[in-house]
């Protein structure tokens, strides 16, 4: 979960120096088979920062999975254009935990090569830990703001050391601005991603949860959409069982 500390991502639009117009021209030739895919750190610290990292891909992943345009993932490189203090070109890299675009291919990759796929991501979120805690609230929000991410959340499950425990930031006119929480249909309270257009706040036992203000419920860990598999797959097999019983009545004439 490494990023560059050369320089910020280059605005969108931004002219490049004649002097450095080769080295633009061969990073821009660059795409994901020619790029890092990893950083070979482990993908969370501990249990506390992996469950809601796993949760969250797969949860929104599996909201979107009927869309085609829509690609969620995380713990991935992105790779995107920056320069240095005397304006050449170079490339940057940053592993969001979270990820999600909207307008792109949903297919397999390697990284997200921002200059290949035509724009940042939508919405990135960040799970906290010992170590990233700092550099997630300033490093990171400066680098995704000037990316030009539209939507930037945090989560620190270790809220009592430093709070606050959930951040929401969208960008307005260029600059993040904090999302404000808000009362959920059901009640409860949380934070909107226009993004994604759900809702995610932390439940009483401290753990983050995403809520569908369309379906009303909230979006499924993969222990529950198990459990419910199991139970689908119990009801179905009672079911064919009972069925079977009444034709053997019938065909013994009752």
């Amino acid at each position: 979960m490494a990023e560059s500390a050369l320089a910020l991502p280059m605005q969108p639009g931004s002219t490049c120096d004649p002097r450095w117009r080769a080295q633009l021209e061969a990073l821009l030739a660059l795409d994901e088979r020619s790029l890092p895919s990893s950083d070979d750190e482990p993908m969370a610290d501990s249990h506390t920062q992996l469950w809601p990292l796993t949760y969250s891909i797969d949860a929104i992943a599996a909201r979107f999975s009927d869309r085609g345009d829509v690609y969620v993932s995380g713990d991935l490189f992105v790779h995107y254009v920056a320069r240095t203090e005397a304006g050449m070109p170079v490339r940057g890299q940053i592993a969001p935990d979270v990820l999600a675009v909207f307008g792109v291919e949903d297919r397999v990759r390697d990284s997200y090569v921002i200059w290949r796929e035509g724009k940042p991501p939508d919405f990135v979120m960040e799970i906290s830990s010992n170590r990233s805690w700092r550099r997630d609230r300033i490093e990171k929000r400066t680098i995704y703001e000037a990316m030009g991410v539209a939507e930037y959340f945090i989560y620190d499950p270790r809220e009592k050391f430093r709070p606050p425990r959930l951040i929401g930031l969208r960008l307005q006119q260029g600059r993040y601005r904090e999302i404000p929480f808000e009362t959920m249909p059901n009640g409860k309270c949380g934070l909107r991603s226009a993004s994604l257009n759900l809702h995610v706040r932390v439940d009483d036992g401290g753990r983050l949860r995403w809520f569908d203000p369309t379906s009303g419920h909230y979006l499924r860990t993969y222990e529950e959409q198990d459990r419910e598999r199991r139970e689908a797959e119990l009801r179905q097999r009672a079911a064919e069982a009972e069925s079977a019983r009444l034709r053997e009545r019938l065909r013994q004439g009752g």
